[in-house]
């Protein structure tokens, strides 16, 4: 007999059923295993839990967030069943957890109250100091508090400002062209176009406009739904993964390469963020990494190039991809084209 032959055979003696053993031991046997393997996850799952309230706890002494703050953050994620690290890291759980707790509580006062317990300066204080003021360009907006003061805005088919946001309303300046008359919440239709992203359309409802006198200042309550109309061309997601840029209009090491982190990526080219600037219509090569998979030498220029922190935000275009490099790149766009990570 082959020496597998002999080791299969004492596997199967290992489990053959002993002589003697009823079927209620055997029944004993499986619920003790079912119960070993529950109490396995539960202990997972509390272990899981134990760092992620470490983690917590760590990130609001980090951010400096006052104790009752914190606390109050905790109890918007609860209402929403979301986990309060999760709240405090991404920004669609954020939005989600504080447009519950908004709902039904009348709009502040158009001049700051200093009250700290003010659910509102609650939200807003949350908001910055974890870092959610200023969404990126590659995030979509997901809620018309997180617009920012300098954003240019159509009411109307009247071109405006936004002058001032918080969490209960926000205003935009009108200039010279006036607003339509309109009583208090009575919707209007903002309009705010996103280069590189998306034209949104708001639904929002008036408080109430300044005059008379120029410019003239209108009040809106937000939208936290507003709609998102594509303008890209091609779907673009985001992206965890790294760049190796070589300069030049033929593949190969001839030049320095440079490094870089990705940022999101479609079909049509990627963002990048560098240590170093990049001149604008400058040939590359780069080679990618992301999602498992490398794409190596893809032809591309630089379209633009902006200072962003200590370091560079880059926006990329690719030339003339291989049939092979297109048909891979898509189908990988497509797998994550539904999934919407926070801002890293």
């Amino acid at each position: 007999m082959a020496p597998v032959d002999t080791f299969l055979q004492s596997v199967r003696a290992a489990f053959k059923p002993a002589e003697g053993l009823s079927a209620w031991t055997w029944l004993a046997l499986a619920l003790s295993l079912a119960v070993v393997a529950a109490l396995a996850r539960w202990w997972g799952r509390r272990a899981q839990n134990q760092q992620n309230e470490a983690a917590f706890a760590h990130l609001l002494l980090e951010k400096r967030v006052s104790t009752t703050d914190g606390a109050a953050l905790v109890r918007m994620a609860r209402a929403v069943a979301l986990p309060p690290l999760m709240v405090a890291t991404r920004l669609d759980a954020f939005e989600r957890a504080t447009a519950r707790a908004l709902v039904g509580q009348p709009p502040p006062a158009t001049t700051p109250s200093g009250d700290d317990n003010d659910i509102f300066a609650r939200v807003r204080r949350l908001r910055v100091v974890l870092g959610f003021h200023v969404v990126p360009d590659h995030v979509p907006l997901l809620t018309t508090r997180e617009l920012v003061p300098g954003m240019p805005v159509v009411i109307d088919n009247v071109a405006a400002t936004v002058a001032e946001v918080n969490e209960g309303w926000f205003a935009v300046l009108t200039g010279d062209a006036p607003l339509k008359p309109r009583a208090p919440g009575t919707a209007a239709f903002v309009t705010l176009t996103r280069e590189h992203d998306a034209r949104y359309q708001a639904r929002c409802g008036s408080l109430f406009v300044q005059g008379p006198g120029t410019p003239r200042k209108a009040f809106f309550l937000h939208d936290e739904e507003p709609l998102r109309q594509q303008l890209r061309a091609a779907v673009r997601v985001n992206a965890q993964g790294t760049v190796v840029m070589v300069p030049g209009g033929a593949p190969g090491l001839s030049a320095a390469p440079a490094k870089g982190t990705l940022i999101d990526i479609s079909v049509g080219g990627c963002a990048v963020e560098t240590p170093a600037a990049l001149s604008t219509g400058q040939a590359l090569h780069l080679s990618i990494t992301w999602a498992g998979e490398t794409y190596r030498d893809l032809p591309a220029s630089v379209l633009r190039c902006d200072a962003r922190g200590s370091g560079f935000h880059a926006r990329l275009a690719f030339h003339g991809l291989s049939a092979d490099d297109d048909t891979r790149l898509s189908a990988a766009i497509a797998r994550h084209s539904g999934r919407l990570a926070g801002v890293a």
